[in-house]
């Protein structure tokens, strides 16, 4: 039997030997247990020695230390958003074992102030999403900014009478908008892999951006077929309109000429 004991003392888990595989393993099961992230643990033999990742483990005794998170410079911050953006898995692993707090903002490649869990999730790496999610990433982080005129130009355009005429002249307009979220770009992008993470682990399918816009609507916009039945399998809410122009998923996707999509919002 192997048995992992806090600092206080107290029996955190006690696993029969059968069960046990390395000590990298044993640390996911543990923060199942206490959601500690599996990077801010250390397992302490009582000899003192601190475990590897890959030790084989067998029946001992073993003191879980928990590890404070700590700050990324400026220079790592970019590094870590550059490695998450180009799903350089080792590299991102590497700085969170240096328990790096994974939730700070940094720019990405299009000039936009995002997480690095939103960072990869823009760009479909399914592995390095999983990892951050693993080290704490807060999984309704978004990207940041200030009011751009562009947004103000979106803000007027809204407010016109003819709503098909603001339509035509809203799209392309999208990218400025913000608080797009983890679960939103995926969708946006089209990233299944990704979405489905996501939705395991319990990120709000209707979150909106500051255009009003659900995941849901976005992937209806762009024709994501295979977005659009994950989030219709989810539950996600498909009545939700935008706060621009008033339209719901099915209105967007017919006025996008998705038929596809508006069949599946009809019967969803």
């Amino acid at each position: 039997m192997l048995r992992v004991f806090m600092a206080s003392g107290e029996e955190l888990a006690a696993i029969p030997a059968e069960q046990l595989t390395t000590a990298e393993k044993l640390k996911c099961d543990l923060q199942g247990l206490s959601g500690i992230p599996r990077f801010r643990q250390r397992l302490v033999q009582e000899s003192g020695t601190c475990l590897e990742e890959d030790a084989e483990l067998d029946a001992m005794t073993l003191q879980l230390v928990v590890l404070p998170f700590t700050s990324a410079s400026e220079p790592e911050m970019d590094e870590i958003i550059g490695a998450a953006a180009g799903g350089v898995t080792s590299k991102v692993e590497e700085f969170l074992q240096k328990q790096i707090d994974p939730n700070f903002f940094g720019y990405n490649d299009e000039g936009v102030f995002v997480t690095p869990l939103v960072a990869a999730c823009e760009k479909g790496h399914t592995e390095v999403a999983e990892l951050l999610l693993q080290a704490g990433a807060e999984k309704e982080s978004c990207d940041t900014g200030t009011e751009s005129e562009q947004c103000k130009i979106v803000s007027k355009i809204s407010q016109m009478a003819d709503k098909k005429l603001a339509s035509k002249m809203l799209e392309g307009f999208d990218d400025f908008a913000r608080g797009k979220t983890p679960l939103w770009v995926a969708s946006e992008r089209g990233h299944a892999q990704v979405l489905r993470l996501l939705l395991e682990a319990r990120a709000d399918k209707d979150c909106q951006n500051t255009f009003g816009q659900s995941p849901l609507w976005i992937a209806s916009s762009k024709g994501h077929v295979d977005i659009v039945c994950l989030l219709l399998e989810a539950r996600a809410d498909k009545n939700r309109a935008d706060t621009v122009l008033g339209e719901t998923p099915l209105g967007i996707a017919v006025a996008k000429g998705h038929a596809q999509i508006a069949s599946l919002l009809l019967l969803g």
